[in-house]
């Protein structure tokens, strides 16, 4: 009912948290890496301009502009491979965080497990005990009964099963 050690860990929400915590840092490595390449973006405006407020209706008021700009990113002065190392090492540490994060839980799931078996092991032998003293309080009071043992006999053994 409990299931398989590895699927327990991965229903926990701990490690959950630290896989997409690694699965993000990684992805700020790429991130961080495309600021090498050039970018081309286009802006636009559209408003109203006009010295009168008399004058705003009018046609000859509207403005717009338009135009590309484009990002080289020659002289940054070490910038982008320093944001680079940084998200790398962001990403190293996330990796060791997940791998103590896994380790601790796998502890953890090893110390429920081998509770649960013992206390699976400790009600076995509960049972065991219960059936063995159900059978002596039987075999006491029918001996009892036939005369071949006096009642103190039938209340220890009733006293041990109880």
């Amino acid at each position: 009912p409990m299931g398989v050690p590895s699927d327990l860990a991965l229903r926990r929400p701990d490690i959950r948290e630290a896989a997409a915590r690694l699965h993000q840092a990684t992805a700020e490595i790429g991130v961080a890496t495309a600021d090498y390449y050039p970018r081309i973006t286009l802006t636009g405006n559209a408003g109203y301009q006009a010295l009168a407020l008399a004058d705003m209706g009018s046609w000859s008021t509207h403005t717009f502009a338009i135009g590309p700009a484009l990002y080289l990113p020659l002289f940054d002065g070490g910038k982008i491979t320093q944001r680079v190392r940084l998200s790398e090492y962001r990403q190293q540490e996330m990796a060791i965080a997940y791998q103590q994060t896994v380790l601790r839980a796998w502890h953890e799931i090893d110390d429920a497990l081998s509770g649960y078996r013992a206390q699976q092991r400790r009600q076995t032998h509960l049972a065991e005990a219960l059936a063995a003293n159900r059978h002596a309080f039987a075999l006491a009071r029918d001996s009892y009964l036939n005369g071949a043992s006096d009642f103190i006999h039938v209340l220890s053994t009733q006293r041990a099963l109880l």
